[in-house]
């Protein structure tokens, strides 16, 4: 499709603004109303990608709410693609204004109450939206308090029957998801997109993101197992109920969470009024990591295993393995995590020394239970270098260039080995290869 071009004989494409979702977006007139509309045409022709199309045309169709992008209409242009037709909304997405000028925490605030009962709306009819996130929110005029959710391409119809997700692989975007969809559940409910609207206040407030890291994998594993910086250190404006409402929307377990758009919506009006403070943007606030291990405290280790790229999909453990692996790190006190994409990652805690020689026993009953996976042990608990390390050894272990069946082992973690392992150190990183005998 190209602009001039004219689509179900009413919409005349006019400028191609992007892409989104599922699909190429447009700029085009409505030649029955004479107004600007925003058409999504599909890109994909897999059967899963045409039930999207015409779910997100359903579920539009089926909500009315002033802060939901409303329904024109829907079918299929003259080459069999499916198209959707929006109204058209004149501003910048969440993202953009991030990026650019930032949110005050009242601004931020505002917002959040507008994507709320937006929530609340599609809650109300069964629908989850599952993608929260600041591309996906749109400021007409730049207003906050205007703001429309947008791209329903992967929300989900609580009632309907088959799904378009298989257990195991995550829908979504990782910096966003809740802890239930980055371990690719299924039973997912309205908590999983207040979790995803507390990472997008939390981003507003403070002009980054909760999770973020160097690749999907790493981001996945943070939201997993540990917790965003404070946000009273990068908005110290902020007040003890607000904080504590982010902190709530941000819990790991669902349960305790708010538990759906109505409830936020009660709670967010519940504050009141909310200071303003300065705007914080990304390109203003110096980047501000989270790792799971900070000065004077104890030394955190990750194992991590895949079968191939950590960032890439793979199956997961079979069920036997599964019982093996948990049964190991029962024995070990590993916290276990099986991600959407298929890779384990289990999680200590401790002394440097004592830690680090736990981390090394697990991971090599790790290896005994997953013979074929490529394993790595970090020491500093970052996600970031974890999945970095683990990529470098799946093309050591692909190419050969690798001593077989070992584990690749950061500098750090080789340092505190030496006496109870046999450990090869490399230029850039070292491999773990069995206990010594006793």
């Amino acid at each position: 499709m190209k602009p001039g071009d004219v689509i179900a004989g009413r919409f005349v494409l006019e400028s191609r603004i992007g892409t989104g979702g599922m699909g190429v977006v447009f700029r085009a007139l409505d030649r029955e109303t004479q107004h600007p509309v925003a058409i999504k045409v599909l890109d994909g022709r897999s059967a899963i990608d045409v039930e999207r199309a015409h779910r997100e045309a359903q579920i539009l169709a089926r909500l009315a709410d002033p802060a939901i992008v409303g329904h024109v209409a829907d079918g299929l242009t003259d080459g069999g693609q499916v198209f959707l037709a929006m109204d058209w909304i004149r501003g910048i997405t969440a993202g953009e204004r991030i990026a650019q000028t930032g949110f005050s925490l009242r601004e931020a605030i505002v917002l959040a109450r507008r994507v709320a009962g937006a929530l609340a709306s599609a809650h109300g009819a069964g629908i989850l939206h599952r993608d929260i996130k600041p591309s996906n929110v749109l400021l007409p005029d730049g207003d906050p308090a205007a703001a429309m959710l947008i791209d329903f391409g992967i929300a989900r119809i609580t009632d309907t029957i088959s799904s378009l997700t298989r257990t195991g692989h995550a829908i979504g975007t990782p910096g966003y998801m809740a802890p239930e969809q980055a371990r690719g559940e299924r039973a997912l409910g309205p908590a999983t997109d207040v979790f995803g609207l507390g990472c997008l206040l939390y981003e507003c407030a403070t002009g980054q993101p909760a999770f973020s890291g160097s690749a999907p994998v790493a981001v996945i594993v943070k939201i997993l197992m540990s917790e965003p910086v404070a946000i009273a250190d990068l908005c110290p404006e902020i007040d003890a109920d607000v904080r504590t409402l982010v902190e709530r929307m941000l819990v790991k377990d669902p349960a305790q969470r708010v538990p759906d758009g109505a409830a936020l919506v009660r709670e967010l009006a519940a504050l009141g009024s909310v200071g303003d403070g300065p705007r914080r943007s990304a390109q203003h606030l110096a980047s501000a990591t989270r790792n799971l291990t900070a000065s004077g405290e104890p030394v955190h280790c990750l194992v991590m295993a895949a079968r191939g790229q950590p960032d890439d999909l793979h199956d997961p453990p079979s069920d036997r393995e599964l019982g093996e692996l948990r049964e190991v790190a029962s024995a070990h006190a590993v916290a276990l995590e099986v991600l959407a994409t298929g890779s384990v990652v289990g999680h200590l805690a401790g002394p440097p020394r004592s830690t680090t020689v736990r981390a090394a026993a697990f991971a090599i009953e790790v290896r005994r239970i997953l013979p074929q996976w490529s394993i790595a042990l970090t020491s500093g608990g970052v996600a970031d270098s974890g999945s970095s390390l683990l990529a470098s050894g799946v093309m050591a272990d692909l190419f050969g260039q690798a001593p077989a069946g070992s584990i690749v082992v950061d500098r750090e973690a080789a340092s505190h080995l030496g006496d109870d392992y046999e450990v090869q150190i490399g230029r850039r990183d070292a491999r773990l290869l069995r206990r010594r005998a006793v």
